[in-house]
C-alpha cells in the first residue's frame, strides 16, 4: 500500500501520492468485504453487472477526508491549475457565498452532516448535487439572504430640486451624445445611448476612472495609471423630482448622474426629503426611520410585497463625517449592523430605535412577490438603504430573475413614491411605531414575530 509520507514543517504530499493513497484504500476496503463474504456461514452475495460503479465518489470523499490531514502539491499543466479542481473551487466559492446558518439549512434539508465550518458544509452539499455547476447556480439563487451586485437589480433614485423635463433634457443630451464630461479628478463620464420623448428619458454611458500609482523602476520612479470602468443608466419620468440610475457601481451612479445634471441644469437636492439623515430628530423616531418603515409597513403591500422577514439592519450611531487627525487614530463606532430573522421583534432594535432614536439607514429582508399575469410566487431577498445624497434599492434574481425583475420596478415605483409624497398612511405608522417603542421596554424578546404579521 501506498503511504503518505509526512515532511516537516508542513506534511506536504504529492498530488500523485494522494491518489495513490485513495486508490489503495478502496482496494482494500474491496479486499476486506471479499474476505467476509468468503468467511464460514457468511451468505454469498452476487453484484450485477449493471450496478453503476462508486468508485469515483469514493476516491473524491477519501481525497476530501485526506486533504484534512495533508497539504497535497499539484502538478500544473503550463502554469495552470488542473480545469476539474478549479471548477470544483468555484462551485465552493459560490456556496461559501452564502451564510454558514444558509448552508446549513440546506444540507439539514438534503439529509446531509450541518456541523463543520462553511466549506466543509458546501462541499457536501457540491457533492450530493454532483458538482452541477447550474444546479449550484439555481441553489445559491434560491437561498441568497441579501442581495449582490454580482446577482441581483440595483437602482439608487437621486432626489432632484425640480421635476425633470425630458424633452428639453433630451434635446440637450443629444448634443454631448458620443462625448465625455468630466465629473472629477481623473474621472469622467462618456454619453453612448439617449432615447427620449416627452414622456420619459433614458441615457446610457461609462464613468471612466484612473488611479495614478507610482512605482520605482530600476531606481526610477514612474507614474502609472490604473483604469477603470463602469456602465451606468439614467431614467426619468417627467414630472418626477427624481433621476434613477441603474447599475450596480455607486462611484458610476453618483457619476453618471453628476454628469446629467452638468448637461441639462436639473440640480441634484444631495438629501433625500423627509429621509434626511442630518434632520433634527423630534419626540418620534428618526425621520430616515419612519421612512423605511413606513415603506415596509405600507407601500410594501401597495405594490404586491408580503410575507416581510427583516433579516439585517443597520443603524447609523454617530454623527457627522470621520474627523481627519495626523497624529492620532481615535477609535469611534459610526454604526451598527444587526443580522437575525424578524428584526423589527428584537429589543435591542426597538430601543435603538424608539430610546435612542438612532436612524435606521439599511434594511435586507426576504419578501413574497406575486406576478399579476399568471399569479406565480417567488420569494426574493431584497435591500433598501438610505444614504445621504440617495435611496438604495437591490432585489436579487431569486429563482425567477424575470419576475425579480417586476418585482424591482415594483419596489422603485414605492420608493420614488415615498420621496415624493412622504409617508403613505400616518395612523398605521403611529400604531408600528407605538407597538416598537413598547417592545422597546421588554425585557424578554417573545417567542413569535407580530410586528410585521398581524
Amino acid at each position: 500500500m501506498a503511504e503518505v509520507k509526512r515532511t516537516s514543517p508542513s506534511t506536504v504530499v504529492t498530488k500523485e501520492e494522494l491518489d495513490d493513497a485513495a486508490h489503495d484504500l478502496i482496494e482494500l476496503a474491496k479486499a476486506r468485504g471479499m474476505e467476509l463474504r468468503r468467511l464460514p456461514g457468511r451468505r454469498v452475495f452476487t453484484s450485477s453487472p449493471n450496478t453503476p460503479s462508486i468508485d469515483e465518489l469514493l476516491r473524491d470523499n477519501l481525497r476530501t477526508a485526506l486533504e484534512d490531514e495533508v497539504i497535497a502539491a499539484n502538478p500544473t499543466a503550463d502554469g495552470e491549475i488542473d480545469g476539474n479542481e478549479l471548477d470544483h473551487e468555484l462551485i465552493k466559492k459560490a456556496l461559501i457565498g452564502l451564510r454558514l446558518s444558509a448552508l446549513r439549512s440546506v444540507a439539514r434539508e438534503r439529509d446531509l452532516l450541518v456541523s463543520g465550518n462553511s466549506e466543509q458544509v458546501a462541499s457536501r452539499i457540491a457533492q450530493e448535487l454532483g458538482w452541477d455547476a447550474d444546479a449550484i447556480a439555481r441553489l445559491v439563487l434560491a437561498h441568497e439572504e441579501e442581495p449582490t451586485a454580482e446577482r441581483g437589480h440595483i437602482s439608487r433614485i437621486f432626489p432632484t430640486q425640480e421635476t425633470v423635463d425630458t424633452a428639453l433634457a433630451g434635446e440637450l443630451l443629444e448634443l454631448v451624445s458620443g462625448r465625455y464630461v468630466r465629473v472629477g479628478v481623473a474621472r469622467w463620464f462618456v454619453f453612448e445611448e439617449l432615447a427620449f420623448d416627452p414622456a420619459r428619458l433614458e441615457v446610457s454611458g461609462t464613468f471612466r476612472s484612473y488611479r495614478a500609482t507610482v512605482d520605482d523602476v530600476r531606481g526610477e520612479a514612474t507614474l502609472t495609471p490604473v483604469p477603470s470602468r463602469q456602465s451606468a443608466q439614467v431614467v426619468a419620468d417627467t414630472g418626477a423630482a427624481a433621476m434613477e440610475v441603474r447599475g450596480p457601481g455607486l462611484q458610476a451612479a453618483r457619476a453618471a448622474a453628476g454628469a446629467v445634471q452638468l448637461v441639462t441644469g436639473t440640480d441634484l437636492r444631495g438629501y433625500v426629503p423627509r429621509a434626511e439623515l442630518a434632520a433634527e430628530v423630534g419626540n418620534g423616531l428618526h425621520p430616515a426611520s419612519d421612512f423605511i418603515l413606513d415603506l415596509v409597513s405600507t407601500r410594501f403591500d401597495q405594490v404586491g410585497l408580503f410575507d416581510r422577514n427583516i433579516t439585517v439592519a443597520r443603524f447609523r450611531v454617530a454623527e457627522g463625517e470621520p474627523e481627519e487627525d495626523s497624529t492620532f487614530s481615535r477609535p469611534a463606532l459610526r454604526a451598527v449592523r444587526f443580522e437575525g430573522i424578524h428584526l423589527l421583534d428584537s429589543i435591542a432594535a426597538c430601543r435603538l430605535l424608539a430610546h435612542e432614536r438612532r436612524p435606521l439607514v439599511e434594511i435586507a429582508l426576504q419578501v413574497s412577490y406575486k406576478s399579476n399575469e399568471d399569479g406565480q410566487l417567488v420569494r426574493l431577498p431584497v435591500k433598501i438603504g438610505v444614504e445621504t445624497d440617495h435611496v438604495l434599492i437591490a432585489t436579487g434574481y431569486g429563482s425567477d430573475p424575470q419576475l425579480s425583475l417586476d418585482a424591482h420596478r415594483a419596489l422603485v415605483n414605492a420608493v420614488k413614491a415615498e420621496i415624493a409624497e412622504g409617508v403613505a398612511d400616518d395612523d398605521a405608522l403611529a400604531i408600528l411605531v407605538a407597538r416598537i417603542g413598547a417592545r422597546a421596554d421588554e425585557i424578554d424578546d417573545p417567542e413569535t414575530a407580530t410586528m410585521l404579521t398581524d
